[in-house]
């Protein structure tokens, strides 16, 4: 009999508790999930089995966090296309690969990102760039095997690696800043969530090389699969 896995929720509820151990920051810390789109169909396909979808999970979630704080859902520009397409094109056993009530869920946090400035985009954010130059060196200094040829890195991924990257930036300066001001600036504590190893695999390397390590308070990557996520209540 295998290991029993720790609970996904029981896990971020914690995660998003600690917060960041900072008087004047933990005030303003926001907490972020960062989806995937291999995250969103495991949940969505993990939680049918029970009679439920990623919706009924994130509404959960959203239910554990502490403090009153609005949980946000964030994804990059690239990554809400793939779910789009998955959404439209996709079906497995006659069932669409991801529900109608988790895609418009998606559509209307991807909307509200947007509007607050979270989601990344090259042309506007630059201030993140040596941190996303240290991903793609950390990665390609280390993969090997089939992610290295038969299965290589997409445009897609690395855009929600930047995403990631970004926020756990963005709430680095703010962090810093809120040593001086008398308004705390927002901090970002941020979960990515995906089932795929070129994501969560980038994120682990970049955070735990010398130039990624003072973001590490900010942003984690978690491979779902590791966690049992099929007990909300």
């Amino acid at each position: 009999m295998g290991r029993k896995r720790d609970s996904l929720w029981t896990y971020l509820k914690s995660y998003y508790d600690v917060g960041i151990d900072s008087a004047s920051a933990q005030k303003s810390v926001i907490p972020i999930v960062v989806l995937d789109t291999s995250a969103i169909i495991d949940l969505d396909t993990t939680l049918r089995k029970a009679k439920s979808n990623a919706l009924e999970g994130m509404k959960y979630l959203v239910k554990q966090v502490n403090g009153g704080r609005r949980l946000r859902f964030v994804m990059s520009s690239d990554v809400m296309s793939e779910v789009k397409s998955h959404y439209k094109n996709n079906c497995v056993n006659g069932r669409r690969e991801i529900c109608e009530a988790t895609f418009g869920f998606l559509l209307v946090h991807f909307d509200l990102a947007k509007d607050e400035g979270l989601v990344y985009d090259l042309k506007l954010h630059s201030g993140a760039d040596d941190l996303r130059l240290e991903a793609r060196r950390q990665f390609y200094q280390n993969v090997t095997g089939k992610k290295a040829d038969q299965d290589p890195i997409s445009a897609t991924d690395w855009s929600l690696v930047d995403q990631a990257l970004y926020l756990a930036w963005v709430s680095r300066e703010a962090y810093l800043a809120n040593n001086l001001a008398n308004q705390p600036r927002p901090v970002f504590r941020t979960a990515v969530l995906s089932s795929d190893s070129h994501i969560y695999g980038t994120l682990d390397r970049v955070l735990n090389s010398t130039e990624g390590d003072q973001f590490r308070e900010y942003v984690t990557a978690i491979n779902v699969r590791d966690y049992e996520f099929g007990d909300i209540q």
